[in-house]
């Protein structure tokens, strides 16, 4: 079986340097942590040099340089035949490629296979955190369920799965992102370990109102759905909301709703306020100022309400967005409860935060 493994790793690491062995430029898509570890993909492979830049959809709204190298307007590159390296996937990958062909670029590769397996480290890091946790959730899930139910959540699971291929979402696409614990699903973020991580039995309550921004599949709101009287999730890639909906008839999550929605379009025609807010790294995602995004968050939480925020991934640098968004609520009163940091796939180290909005009049 490991040797198994090993050929195959080889030979994504050959095909990767063939692929970057091509005559003419190339230049990364994207100008965050994606497209950094793109870039680190090739260094692993020696071929760093042949990447001139990288192309975004809007110079404007991103750094003129990324480790030293250019940040080009996709627009303005007139090279057409330079190879685009794309390490998304999912709905991005479909809005890149539709944008690159329009444009008339016509040497595009999804690279995605190649930077989730060949960074030095990674692959070993991944396989030893996933398999500890496997085995733990598979000890709990084992001796909970009847050998009727783990044979029809057995096949609850395959459907799933075969929903979340077909989607390749961003997050997700080698498995599922969240775990699911009740259902015997094994995930790169093991929701029952986050739960307990962040003190949520702590701040959560029957009377709560909970919103989820970017909740991919919902695994985490459905299992604090008991907890709290209702929970909604907003989701812009269409394939997790349908997993989402799926899981939540299954198990019955009847106060859980899951929108496939733009997080903008939604907040413009949104009339109401939460008591619980979930920001779990996604407010790099949403191409909002931090004072923007922390004033949304403030007009969308009830006086009293508490907002669960996670940074994106340290590991390369600070978060700065996360750090102006916490000032912004500091400012205006916000109490930190509970602060920590939080490396739960054993590759991405995070900081989270649980701050309360004081009982100003709204």
């Amino acid at each position: 079986m490991e040797e198994n493994k090993t050929i195959d790793k080889e030979t994504l690491y050959r095909e990767w340097r063939a692929l970057l062995d091509k005559k003419g430029d190339y230049y990364i898509y994207g100008a965050a942590n994606t497209a950094k570890r793109a870039l680190k993909a090739a260094a692993d492979a020696g071929m760093s040099c042949k990447i001139k830049g990288f192309v975004v959809s809007n110079g404007g709204d991103n750094p003129k340089y990324v480790a030293e190298l250019p940040v080009i307007d996709v627009h303005e590159l007139e090279d057409k035949s330079a190879h685009i390296l794309v390490p998304h996937a999912g709905v991005y990958k479909r809005q890149i490629n539709s944008l690159l062909e329009t444009l008339g670029f016509h040497n595009v590769y999804s690279i995605c296979k190649f930077t989730a397996f060949i960074i030095k480290g990674a692959p070993q890091r991944i396989a030893d955190a996933d398999m500890d946790r496997a085995k733990e959730q598979e000890m709990v899930y084992n001796a909970t369920k009847s050998p009727a139910d783990r044979e029809k959540d057995a096949a609850f699971r395959k459907y799933i799965n075969e929903i979340r291929e077909a989607g390749r979402p961003d997050f997700g696409q080698v498995q599922f992102y969240q775990s699911f614990e009740q259902i015997g699903l094994t995930g790169t973020r093991p929701t029952l370990y986050r739960i307990e991580k962040y003190r949520m039995k702590k701040f959560l309550r029957k009377e709560q109102d909970i919103l989820d921004i970017g909740c991919n599949t919902g695994f985490l709101d459905m299992e604090i759905a008991s907890m709290v009287k209702t929970v909604t999730g907003v989701e812009y890639d269409q394939s997790l909301v349908e997993v989402a909906n799926c899981v939540k008839e299954y198990v019955a999550a009847e106060n859980c709703t899951f929108l496939n929605r733009d997080f903008h379009d939604w907040y413009q025609k949104n009339d109401r306020t939460y008591n619980v807010i979930f920001s779990f790294a996604i407010h790099h995602w949403l191409n909002l100022e931090p004072e923007e995004y922390a004033q949304r968050i403030d007009k969308l939480l009830s006086a009293g309400g508490y907002v669960c925020f996670e940074s994106h991934d340290l590991c390369e640098k600070q978060d700065e967005e996360y750090e102006d968004c916490l000032s912004v609520w500091r400012s205006i009163g916000y109490h930190i409860e509970n602060q920590g940091d939080i490396m739960d796939d054993g590759i991405t180290e995070r900081h989270y935060v649980i701050l309360r909005k004081d009982w100003r009049e709204e």
